[in-house]
């Protein structure tokens, strides 16, 4: 029994054995001699044993949610289903509708939702939030229980906040659109004092 219990098994058997459970950090070299006759010297070939494959699992990369320089503590809540944070189109509309009221894109934050789940208290609180503009984004999604009509303002936490259609509705040159622009330029005069 005794003997049973010093044996020593070779390092290829063990590494054969326990694949997923072993980690080599060098792989260990053999000099084996090749000696022709003993009058001669031959060259030294070197043996490895192979070496084990490891594969590497990535961490998941978090998808862009948000952009933006947020210089005047704006955020701009969108929902969007799209490969960016927000599409071309709806980035020149808003950029538009931020030069009528003496701002750029750089001075907001804009947050889509599709991108990543975040309610109001986290925008407020990570982007310092003033003013809160939210397009086609129900207060629910956003974890603010009361209904508030769109185009009202009301503040919260020192944060004014306004629900408004989506940014598609707007698009273009059609009766509907020029309306629903209009809705969105009467709230945003009384927000911004302009």
């Amino acid at each position: 029994m005794n003997d049973l219990q010093n044996i020593k098994l070779p390092n290829f058997l063990i590494t054969d054995w326990y694949k997923s459970h072993l980690i080599e950090t060098e792989v260990p070299t053999i000099a084996k001699p090749n000696i022709v006759n003993s009058t001669t010297t031959a060259p030294i070939e070197l043996v490895t044993e192979p070496t084990p494959t490891f594969v590497t699992v990535q961490q998941p990369i978090e998808e862009e949610w948000f952009t933006g320089k947020n210089l005047k503590n704006i955020s701009i809540v969108i929902s969007q289903d799209d490969s960016s944070v927000i599409s071309k189109e709806w980035a020149t509309f808003l950029s538009s509708v931020l030069a009528a009221c003496k701002f750029s894109l750089e001075d907001v934050v804009i947050v889509n939702i599709q991108k990543k789940a975040i309610n109001y208290s986290h925008i407020v609180q990570q982007f310092n939030s003033k003013y809160l503009l939210a397009f086609d984004v129900a207060p629910s999604l956003l974890g603010i229980p009361a209904s508030i009509p769109t185009y009202d303002i009301r503040v919260d936490n020192n944060c004014a906040i306004i629900f408004s259609d989506s940014i598609s509705q707007m698009l273009g040159n059609t009766v509907e659109a020029k309306q629903v622009k209009m809705k969105l330029w009467v709230s945003l005069k009384k927000l911004f004092n302009v």
